[in-house]
């Protein structure tokens, strides 16, 4: 547990962001009327607090890079990385759920489930990218200017310009099928990218020794 420990230290009041964001939309969520705005909480827990997610992940590689420590502290995050990584979906996963809890409470055409399964594969997809693309360009700055970028184009657009994979729903209309394919191919990109990041991460250490 020390070396996760270690990391939230290094991120000081950066890892409250999320919980502060979870915090404030859990009590709008609680405070709004059943069946009030419905449409706009499930949109903020998107666009808010999924995000969020790639500023915790791209913090556990924050000392790698800012400090430019990479030849010291390599093989600590060859090892630790990906635990710490997990552990930081863990909490997420855990706020989602009570999320997903009270506004599947409040809406009766959404549930609970789906919710849970719909948000977790977001949180994978975005946290595992942003990941990726930290150690790529090593740099904290550039992974998080892309997951605004993505983030802010879908908002605007609605999810319905530009040429990539979607992730958000813009509507309410869940479909378990297609909530359950969501999820399969979340789950395949997100063992994608976190096999790409740890082959970089060796490629690496690999270079440092030689």
């Amino acid at each position: 547990m020390e070396p996760f420990k270690f990391e939230v230290r290094n991120m000081g009041v950066h890892f409250c962001l999320p919980i502060i964001a979870f915090l404030i939309v859990l009590t709008f969520l609680l405070l709004l009327p059943p069946e009030t705005y419905i449409l706009q909480q499930f949109l903020l827990i998107q666009v808010l607090v999924i995000p969020l997610s790639a500023w915790c992940t791209v913090f556990l590689v924050y000392e790698l890079y800012h400090n430019h420590a990479e030849e010291i502290l390599i093989p600590f995050y060859r090892n630790k990385l990906f635990i710490n990584y997990a552990k930081i979906i863990v909490i997420f996963i855990f706020m989602l759920t009570s999320l997903s809890m009270v506004l599947g409470m409040k809406a009766e055409g959404l549930d609970f489930v789906e919710l849970c399964l719909l948000f977790t594969s977001q949180t994978l997809v975005i946290s595992s990218f942003s990941l990726l693309a930290a150690v790529f360009f090593k740099s904290v700055e550039i992974s998080l200017m892309i997951v605004i970028m993505y983030v802010a184009t879908e908002v605007i657009t609605m999810g319905d310009v530009m040429p990539w994979p979607h992730l958000f729903y813009f509507n309410l209309d869940l479909v378990v099928h297609e909530i359950e394919l969501y999820g399969t191919i979340s789950l395949v990109s997100t063992i994608i990218f976190i096999i790409l990041t740890r082959s970089l991460v060796k490629t690496i250490e690999r270079n440092m020794i030689f």
